[in-house]
């Protein structure tokens, strides 16, 4: 045995000093034509993808921007938080007055948490359309440079909690409505608004709604919330815009973790606590980190997101699959992209004692997990409670808010609406993009083909992610120029 694995070292030997360097020559060789090709397919991607198109704003009408602003920052002073109902009675009675011509020929159905009404079309046999907001604010919180409900107008821009979501896209439509009803227009099909009142706690009021829709036996050929939006800078480059057309959104799911340990008093501690048992609980879930994966629309979000992107982002994206492996290291920084690719496993709230001398028996913590439409939540439960089984804790899953399909890009609404944009900005490609999870939309499964997820607000990065932070707002001109979009798109229906 010893002779014949001798023979084997011996021959390997020789054949690497005859035709060693020919072997390395020809691998080299093939990694540097592997290298090139990928290079070529680089280059002649960004061709393809075009020049980078300028966001041309064509200032808004000042009267139609000023009055638009104006109602706007009445609304905003409303403290409109989902539990307090007298604000948002105080603010649906304001509307009232500041939209009379809306309110005068709609008719409305009143549901817990929630309002429907129906503004009535020419009568021209096409199904209504239906379009979704809310009224109701997330909390303030702290790190405000402005008063979160004074509303105040800054250099061109309006502060306040609900500036963008959703106060302001509901003040757009409702402006754009109220415009055309004076001017005595209107469009073929029966017009529908829903809004929430408790979009921000449970979107119950939203749920509602639906169910009376469906009482009726009414589908629509659009429903439109919000969600996406026009940015201003998509990706790594600051002068490439892009209209974001929420088709779909991250479906989201809560998992409940309970850590049990001894309780007591704390001068007198076990070997563990309940709270340093759920701290290691929370570590794990945290350092597990986010996986990437190359869904056909991930693919097609990053294809079309080709001119915005550095020549790092667009080396792999252009040489997909074969660069899947690469994606974290191109786009890890980047937010959007990563939310096209990943699901997300967040603490969101946390409970231990009711004292602080004291030794709670179990300490509690809410993960939000936000996961994309094809993934099975159940696999990521089956996960958690993996990552966490030598640990003295329970792990629940609780609100569903799943199976939802995604809205077809071919279809007649989602071209309407694409088209509408880029008639008021000069031809700002659009792309379709999912949407963060729990909007009202949601509820509204099975009602249409089409639900879109989509406010025509122009935004920065750092505004659109300022919505549930301190310091959210929205520029005038970029309201006044959302009511003359959605002027356009009632027209066209």
């Amino acid at each position: 045995m010893k002779d014949i694995w001798a023979s084997i070292v011996i021959f390997l030997q020789n054949f690497e000093a005859r035709y060693g360097a020919f072997i390395y020559a020809l691998f080299l060789s093939f990694l540097f034509i592997i290298l090139a090709v990928a290079l070529i397919r680089t280059v002649r991607a960004g061709r393809r993808a075009g020049k980078r198109v300028e966001l041309r704003e064509r200032k808004a009408d000042p009267v139609l921007r000023e009055r638009a602003a104006e109602k706007l920052c009445g609304m905003i002073r409303f403290r409109t938080l989902s539990k307090e109902k007298e604000q948002v009675q105080a603010l649906f009675a304001y509307m009232h007055g500041i939209y009379p011509q809306v309110f005068s020929e709609a008719a409305l159905t009143i549901v817990p948490e929630g309002v429907l009404l129906k503004i009535n079309g020419r009568g021209g046999g096409k199904p209504p359309v239906l379009f979704c907001g809310h009224l109701d604010v997330a909390p303030a919180g702290d790190g405000w440079e402005h008063e979160p409900f004074a509303a105040e107008r800054v250099d061109g821009k309006i502060y306040g909690r609900g500036a963008c979501d959703c106060k302001g896209p509901v003040s757009a439509l409702f402006e754009a409505l109220e415009s055309d009803l004076k001017a005595d227009i209107r469009p073929e099909r029966d017009i529908y608004v829903a809004l929430g009142l408790d979009e921000e706690l449970n979107g119950r009021g939203a749920e509602r709604i639906a169910a009376k829709l469906r009482e009726e036996g009414l589908s629509f050929d659009l429903i439109l919330d919000a969600g996406g939006y026009i940015a201003k800078s998509h990706m790594e480059s600051r002068d490439y815009p892009i209209s974001l057309i929420g088709v779909g959104e991250r479906e989201n799911y809560y998992f409940r973790i309970t850590a049990r340990a001894s309780a007591g008093h704390s001068s007198l501690p076990g070997t563990e606590t309940a709270v340093g048992v759920l701290s290691e609980a929370v570590c794990r879930i945290e350092a597990a980190g986010k996986k990437f994966r190359l869904t056909p629309f991930a693919e097609r979000f990053l294809k079309e997101s080709l001119p915005a992107m550095s020549f790092k982002e667009r080396f792999v994206a252009a040489n997909l699959p074969y660069t899947r492996c690469l994606l974290r290291w191109a786009f890890k920084k980047d937010p959007e992209a990563t939310s096209m690719m990943t699901s997300s496993l967040v603490p969101t709230q946390i409970a231990g004692s009711a004292a602080p001398n004291m030794l709670s028996g179990t300490a509690e913590c809410v993960i939000s997990a936000q996961l994309q439409p094809d993934e099975d939540p159940k696999e990521k439960f089956e996960f958690i409670k993996l990552l966490l089984s030598d640990l003295s804790v329970d792990v629940e899953m609780s609100d569903v808010t799943g199976g939802l399909k995604l809205t077809p890009t071919d279809s007649y609404m989602y071209r309407l609406l694409c088209d509408t944009v880029r008639e008021r900005f000069d031809g700002v490609p659009c792309t379709p993009y999912l949407a963060g999870g729990c909007s009202d939309a949601r509820h509204y499964a099975g009602l249409s083909d089409c639900i879109i997820r989509f406010s025509p607000v122009v935004m920065e990065k750092i505004t659109a992610f300022s919505s549930h932070g301190p310091n959210e707002r929205i520029s005038e001109e970029s309201l006044g120029e959302a009511v003359e979009v959605y002027m356009r798109l009632l027209a066209k229906l």
